[in-house]
């Protein structure tokens, strides 16, 4: 009987994710048909200010927020996948021994929908483990969205990289700016969780159930990309 009540509770909480995250797709259509570009540019402007002064401030303001922002959510995913893309274009242009049409569709279909699956993966897996003082999926949503930063301009530098590299071998200083924004991205994740989930006062407590967000989420990603439908950016 009991397993049958925890069976029926998973999947209860399953349903409740799955119609949560729906709603959040449908809020981000009407959010992104309603936006006034010209002022978003200038919130997304002061952002990435803030964010260059105090990212942790930034990314815990944006997980104590009600309701997120998720027009800035769309930018910043919207951003990373367009680099990825530009990035991979870019890559077959300049090489000698490779040529654009030689892109699959898949490659580019990959560079756009693996930030989004990241992103979905991250924040489902944060909101289903976070506790039973959930923060709001936008919230939750957002949040991620902005850890992720770091990745944004990550894939911003790979396409920098690859035109200077024409000229001047700089793989040695572009590996150690990638890798320090790439750990730059897990500390904020990591913050980022801290501040969304249910904490407690066994800060060992809070830290083994950040620990399986990020197992979930990566096993998730592991399995996704065996099916080659995700890959590492």
């Amino acid at each position: 009987m009991d397993e049958n009540n925890n069976n029926n509770n998973n999947n209860e909480q399953n349903i409740n994710v799955g119609a949560a995250f729906k709603d959040v797709a449908d809020k981000a259509k009407t959010a992104f048909k309603e936006t006034d570009f010209k002022a978003e540019a200038v919130n997304t402007k002061n952002f990435f200010i803030d964010f260059v002064k105090k990212p942790l401030n930034t990314v815990r303001a944006m997980a104590n927020s009600k309701n997120g922002k998720l027009i800035l959510a769309i930018f910043l995913i919207g951003a990373l996948c367009l680099f990825n893309v530009l990035g991979t274009v870019i890559y077959y242009g300049v090489n000698e021994y490779l040529d654009v049409e030689d892109i699959e569709a898949k490659t580019v279909v990959l560079d756009i929908i693996s930030p989004i699956i990241f992103l979905v993966v991250f924040a489902g897996s944060t909101y289903l483990f976070s506790g039973k003082e959930k923060k709001s999926v936008p919230t939750v949503v957002t949040t991620v969205a902005v850890a992720m930063t770091p990745l944004v301009l990550k894939s911003l530098l790979y396409i920098i990289y690859i035109v200077i590299n024409q000229a001047i071998s700089i793989y040695f200083i572009y590996n150690m700016f990638a890798s320090t924004l790439s750990f730059m991205s897990i500390v904020l994740m990591m913050y980022s969780m801290k501040d969304l989930i249910s904490k407690t006062d066994d800060r060992d407590k809070n830290f083994r159930k950040i620990l399986l967000i990020a197992f979930v989420a990566y096993a998730i990603l592991a399995v996704l990309s065996k099916l080659e439908i995700y890959t590492s950016f």
